[in-house]
């Protein structure tokens, strides 16, 4: 069907205008049925009548919308039965928080990588500068002494209790009535036992060192290796000197030194001893000695001497030797060895050369400037 005009309600007394609202193709209406569920819906707004508004004649139907059943009334139950009630959490506040969180590792990540490119900043540069620094901590670091030269300075730095405990050692060496006695004193006394106790003699003076002389202590730098010495003469004035070097962290007398000894002595070689290459301790002193077997367009005179210059012998040296360079420089540059008018010790090898019937030797090697070997 067509839709129809709306029609205007009349007015009545102190009414309003109002209009009706009619389903399209429906069919006719019907009456609620008295004590029914249907509910009849209409409106009439302007109309004098304030009531329930009258069936219309019209043929179009009423749309009754139903009521739904009475629904069961709610059951409550316990909370025993459901618990605690969870807190609802709102959704901005989980937002904002997880904002924070983010906002926090954010902040600790640019920290980090600060503070790493901080340490990787420094790490370069003092590479860059670790090799400047070494160069400058090996230039200012003080040199390592050799051991001669620590030696030395520890006698001179000790000298005092040294000298009294070098005195003690040879007071108590002169009083030795057997050589088992004397050789616990002795430096190298296992190596040297038998050599010594074949040679050693009683000290043979009474008293043991005479008072007017007396006693000479100092420090000895002539040889390769430092030692205490004491200078004097026995109590029948015999001349001695004696050689102390620190054996294992205590005084030792040297006996070698103090003795003037080596393979041989200079009264050995006095009264013929063959010698091959035969290590030698002697006061050396330039000569002017030389014969046709050693010119002196060849060689180079000395004269040896023990240490009382009671023994003594010619010895020469090749002007091309090594041994006549090492005394030549020594006498020309320091005179350590050689100096005119006047005598050094010194440790050397040599060979017995017989000539015409006469003992000569050879200097073979200088070994040494002073009588105490290393």
């Amino acid at each position: 069907m067509l839709p129809e005009k709306r029609k205007e309600p009349e007015e009545s007394e102190g009414g309003r205008g109002g209009f009706e609202v009619r389903v399209i193709g429906g069919g006719t209406s019907s009456s609620p049925v008295a004590g029914g569920n249907g509910l009849e819906i209409g409106f009439n707004i302007g109309g004098s009548n304030r009531g329930r508004a009258e069936p219309s004649d019209s043929d179009d139907p009423v749309v009754r919308l139903e009521a739904p059943p009475e629904a069961q009334p709610a059951r409550l139950k316990a909370t025993s039965d459901v618990g605690p009630a969870v807190p609802r959490v709102s959704s901005r506040r989980d937002k904002e928080r997880d904002a924070h969180k983010w906002t926090i590792w954010m902040a600790a990540g640019s920290c980090l990588l600060a503070i790493l490119a901080v340490g990787w900043k420094i790490t370069s540069r003092r590479a860059g500068e670790k090799p400047k620094e070494v160069a400058q901590e090996l230039a200012e670091a003080p040199v390592p002494l050799d051991p001669v030269t620590a030696e030395r300075n520890y006698l001179f730095d000790n000298f005092g209790t040294l000298s009294v405990e070098a005195q003690q050692l040879l007071e108590r060496y002169a009083a030795a009535k057997n050589a088992g006695e004397a050789l616990p004193l002795i430096r190298n006394s296992s190596a040297l036992a038998d050599r010594f106790t074949s040679a050693w003699q009683p000290w043979g003076a009474t008293p043991a060192f005479s008072r007017s002389v007396g006693l000479e202590p100092g420090v000895e730098e002539t040889s390769p290796q430092p030692a205490i010495f004491i200078r004097g003469a026995a109590g029948d004035a015999r001349p001695f000197a004696f050689y102390f070097v620190r054996e294992s962290g205590k005084l030792r007398i040297d006996w070698e030194a103090s003795e003037g000894r080596g393979d041989l002595t200079i009264a050995d070689l006095e009264s013929g001893s063959g010698a091959v290459d035969a290590t030698v301790r002697a006061n050396i002193s330039p000569a002017n000695y030389f014969t046709v077997a050693f010119p002196e367009s060849s060689f180079r005179s000395y004269q040896l001497s023990d240490l009382g210059d009671h023994h003594g012998i010619w010895a020469f040296a090749p002007i091309e030797s090594e041994a006549a360079r090492i005394l030549t420089r020594n006498l020309n540059e320091d005179s350590l060895i050689l100096a005119e008018g006047a005598s050094s010790r010194a440790t050397l090898k040599i060979t017995r050369r017989t000539v015409d019937g006469a003992n000569f030797f050879l200097i073979t090697d200088l070994l040494h400037n002073g009588w105490v070997s290393p």
